[in-house]
This record gives C-alpha cells, sequence and structure tokens, in this order.
C-alpha cells in the first residue's frame, strides 16, 4: 500500500501516505486512553490525580512520553526495575492495562 503512495505525484502522496499511517489509529489510542482512565485510580494516590504529583518522592506521569511510562511499568513488573513501592502496584496488571495507563497518563495535562 505504501508503494502505490510513493508512486503517486507528490502533491497526492502528501495528502494520501498520512492516512497510510493514522488509519485506525484513533480508535485504538482512545480505546488505550480510556482502559487507562479505568484504571488510573489505583494510581491517584501517589502520583496524584491525572499524574500531577504534588508529592517530590513521587514523579509527575502527566505528560510524559507513553512508550517510556509503558517501558518504566513493565520493567518494574518484570523485576528489571526495583522499586518497593512500585513493583506490587503493577504486578497485577496484564501488557494491555499497562499499556492503557500508558496512554492515558500521556496524554494528561500538567497542572
Amino acid at each position: 500500500m505504501i508503494a502505490v503512495g510513493l508512486s503517486l505525484p507528490a502533491a497526492q502522496a502528501a495528502e494520501w501516505l498520512p492516512t497510510v499511517f493514522t488509519f485506525g489509529a484513533s480508535s485504538a489510542v482512545a480505546a488505550d486512553i480510556a482502559k487507562g482512565e479505568e484504571l488510573a485510580p489505583r494510581c491517584v494516590a501517589c502520583h496524584g490525580a491525572g499524574g500531577n504529583s504534588t508529592i517530590p518522592k513521587y514523579p509527575r506521569l502527566c505528560g510524559q512520553h507513553e512508550e517510556y511510562l509503558l517501558k518504566s511499568m513493565l520493567a518494574f513488573r518484570d523485576g528489571q526495575r526495583d522499586d518497593p513501592e512500585m513493583a506490587p502496584q503493577v504486578m497485577i496488571y496484564e501488557d494491555e492495562d499497562l499499556a492503557g495507563l500508558a496512554a492515558y497518563f500521556a496524554a494528561q495535562k500538567c497542572e
């Protein structure tokens, strides 16, 4: 499909190619964010509403890069990062749950 786009004149390709890469992405991202919002109350005690922590000990999650948040949570869950408070919090989650949490907190505005 990308080859078709590359064979188009530049003006048409510029309009068409972005749709190839974003097709279906917005609904998937929205689903991840909704899943994360559903699971986020467990995180609020330490990281604050919307990931806006007011406690210096706990990092702000709002507006962080989604990939960074996901990799961090996976590392805590899988024992690659050691934190006696964080590891038990994420152990209950499947990969999809953590992806949802990462999408949700990445989409939050820092206050």
